[in-house]
């Protein structure tokens, strides 16, 4: 569901995003957030599993139609490197590449009509992430040699990068691996 997650939050900020999707991806995200944290504290729990499949339409729909950004860029790159599941994937990235974000463009001030986003959207997403258990799990992996070229290289010609609110740099690449501690 974090993937579901992600492509709500870089659909709501995508260059491609208009008035439907960005209310469909807020619907979604305000979904997402207290039913995943119910879900995982009590699997029988049969309304917040309905709503997480209800909120992962949703956000394959906004997906679909504005697509995503750096996030999956990333995670595209690093998942198929490192052989991990791609929500896994997609859970690394997800607070560095919106930290990083949110100083480069206003595009995720979108995050703020989020009941569950709002005030701190970095620190309501990474109380979230501790609650699942995904927060910080990048220091349990070894990146191993990481070919900056490369990385820089293939995550800026990924196709969801050219939707990401901002244009993307080698900089910005290596940036958002050095708050990461992997560079």
């Amino acid at each position: 569901m974090v993937d579901a997650l992600t492509h709500s939050i870089e659909g709501l900020a995508s260059r491609t995003s208009n008035p439907l999707t960005e209310s469909i991806a807020l619907f979604a995200i305000d979904i997402i957030i207290p039913h995943l944290k119910k879900a995982r504290e009590n699997a029988n729990d049969l309304v917040s599993r309905e709503r997480l499949q209800l909120a992962g339409f949703l956000s394959g729909f906004v997906q679909s139609s504005s697509s995503v950004g750096l996030i999956h860029s990333f995670a595209n790159y690093f998942g198929t490197k490192m052989k991990l599941p791609h929500g896994l994937a997609v859970a690394l990235f997800t607070i560095p590449v919106l930290t990083y974000g949110m100083k480069k463009t206003d595009q995720y001030q979108k995050l703020q009509a989020s009941r569950h986003l709002h005030g701190d959207v970095i620190a309501n997403l990474k109380e979230f992430m501790c609650h699942i258990g995904l927060y910080d799990y990048h220091t349990k992996l070894n990146f191993g040699n990481v070919d900056i070229k490369e990385a820089c290289e293939w995550i800026r010609n990924d196709a969801c990068t050219t939707t990401n609110p901002y244009p993307v740099s080698d900089d910005d690449v290596k940036n958002i691996l050095s708050s990461m501690g992997v560079i």
